[in-house]
């Protein structure tokens, strides 16, 4: 009781201000949209595809280059090799790509998938 006392009507303003302004400078920070994706589709460092990724989207994709065949789905929000000619089948076992900033590569045949968004994922933050 006594805090509120020594308090004046001054102090409560400022409380206010600080709290308008506070709120002002967050809402870029939530107002952001996350969930357009756009899938780039590289080979030998060319963009031979870019894709704006759309529930209901629906599309395969070959690429043939000199030293194999790779075959892309895009299902959705998330895109994956569904096939490649590659001995290690590295690209193939990466899995399904949904998130801004995940890349699966396959190195022999030099192709790229990587989704780009308007805000990357955040993995951990240190303090």
């Amino acid at each position: 009781m006594k805090l509120l006392k020594a308090l004046k009507k001054g102090d409560f303003v400022i409380f206010a201000v600080i709290l308008i302004i506070a709120t002002i400078c967050l809402i870029p920070f939530i107002n952001t949209q996350t969930d357009q994706l756009i899938c780039e589709i590289s080979q030998d460092n060319k963009i031979i595809h870019k894709i704006i990724l759309n529930k209901g989207y629906k599309d395969k994709i070959t690429v043939e280059t000199e030293n194999g065949k790779s075959i892309i789905y895009i299902e959705n929000n998330s895109v994956w090799f569904e096939y490649s000619d590659c001995p290690d089948q590295v690209c193939v076992h990466t899995g399904k790509l949904t998130h801004a900033g995940q890349i699966a590569v396959c190195l022999p045949n030099k192709v790229i998938i990587k989704l780009i968004g308007q805000q990357n994922q955040i993995d951990a933050i240190a303090t």
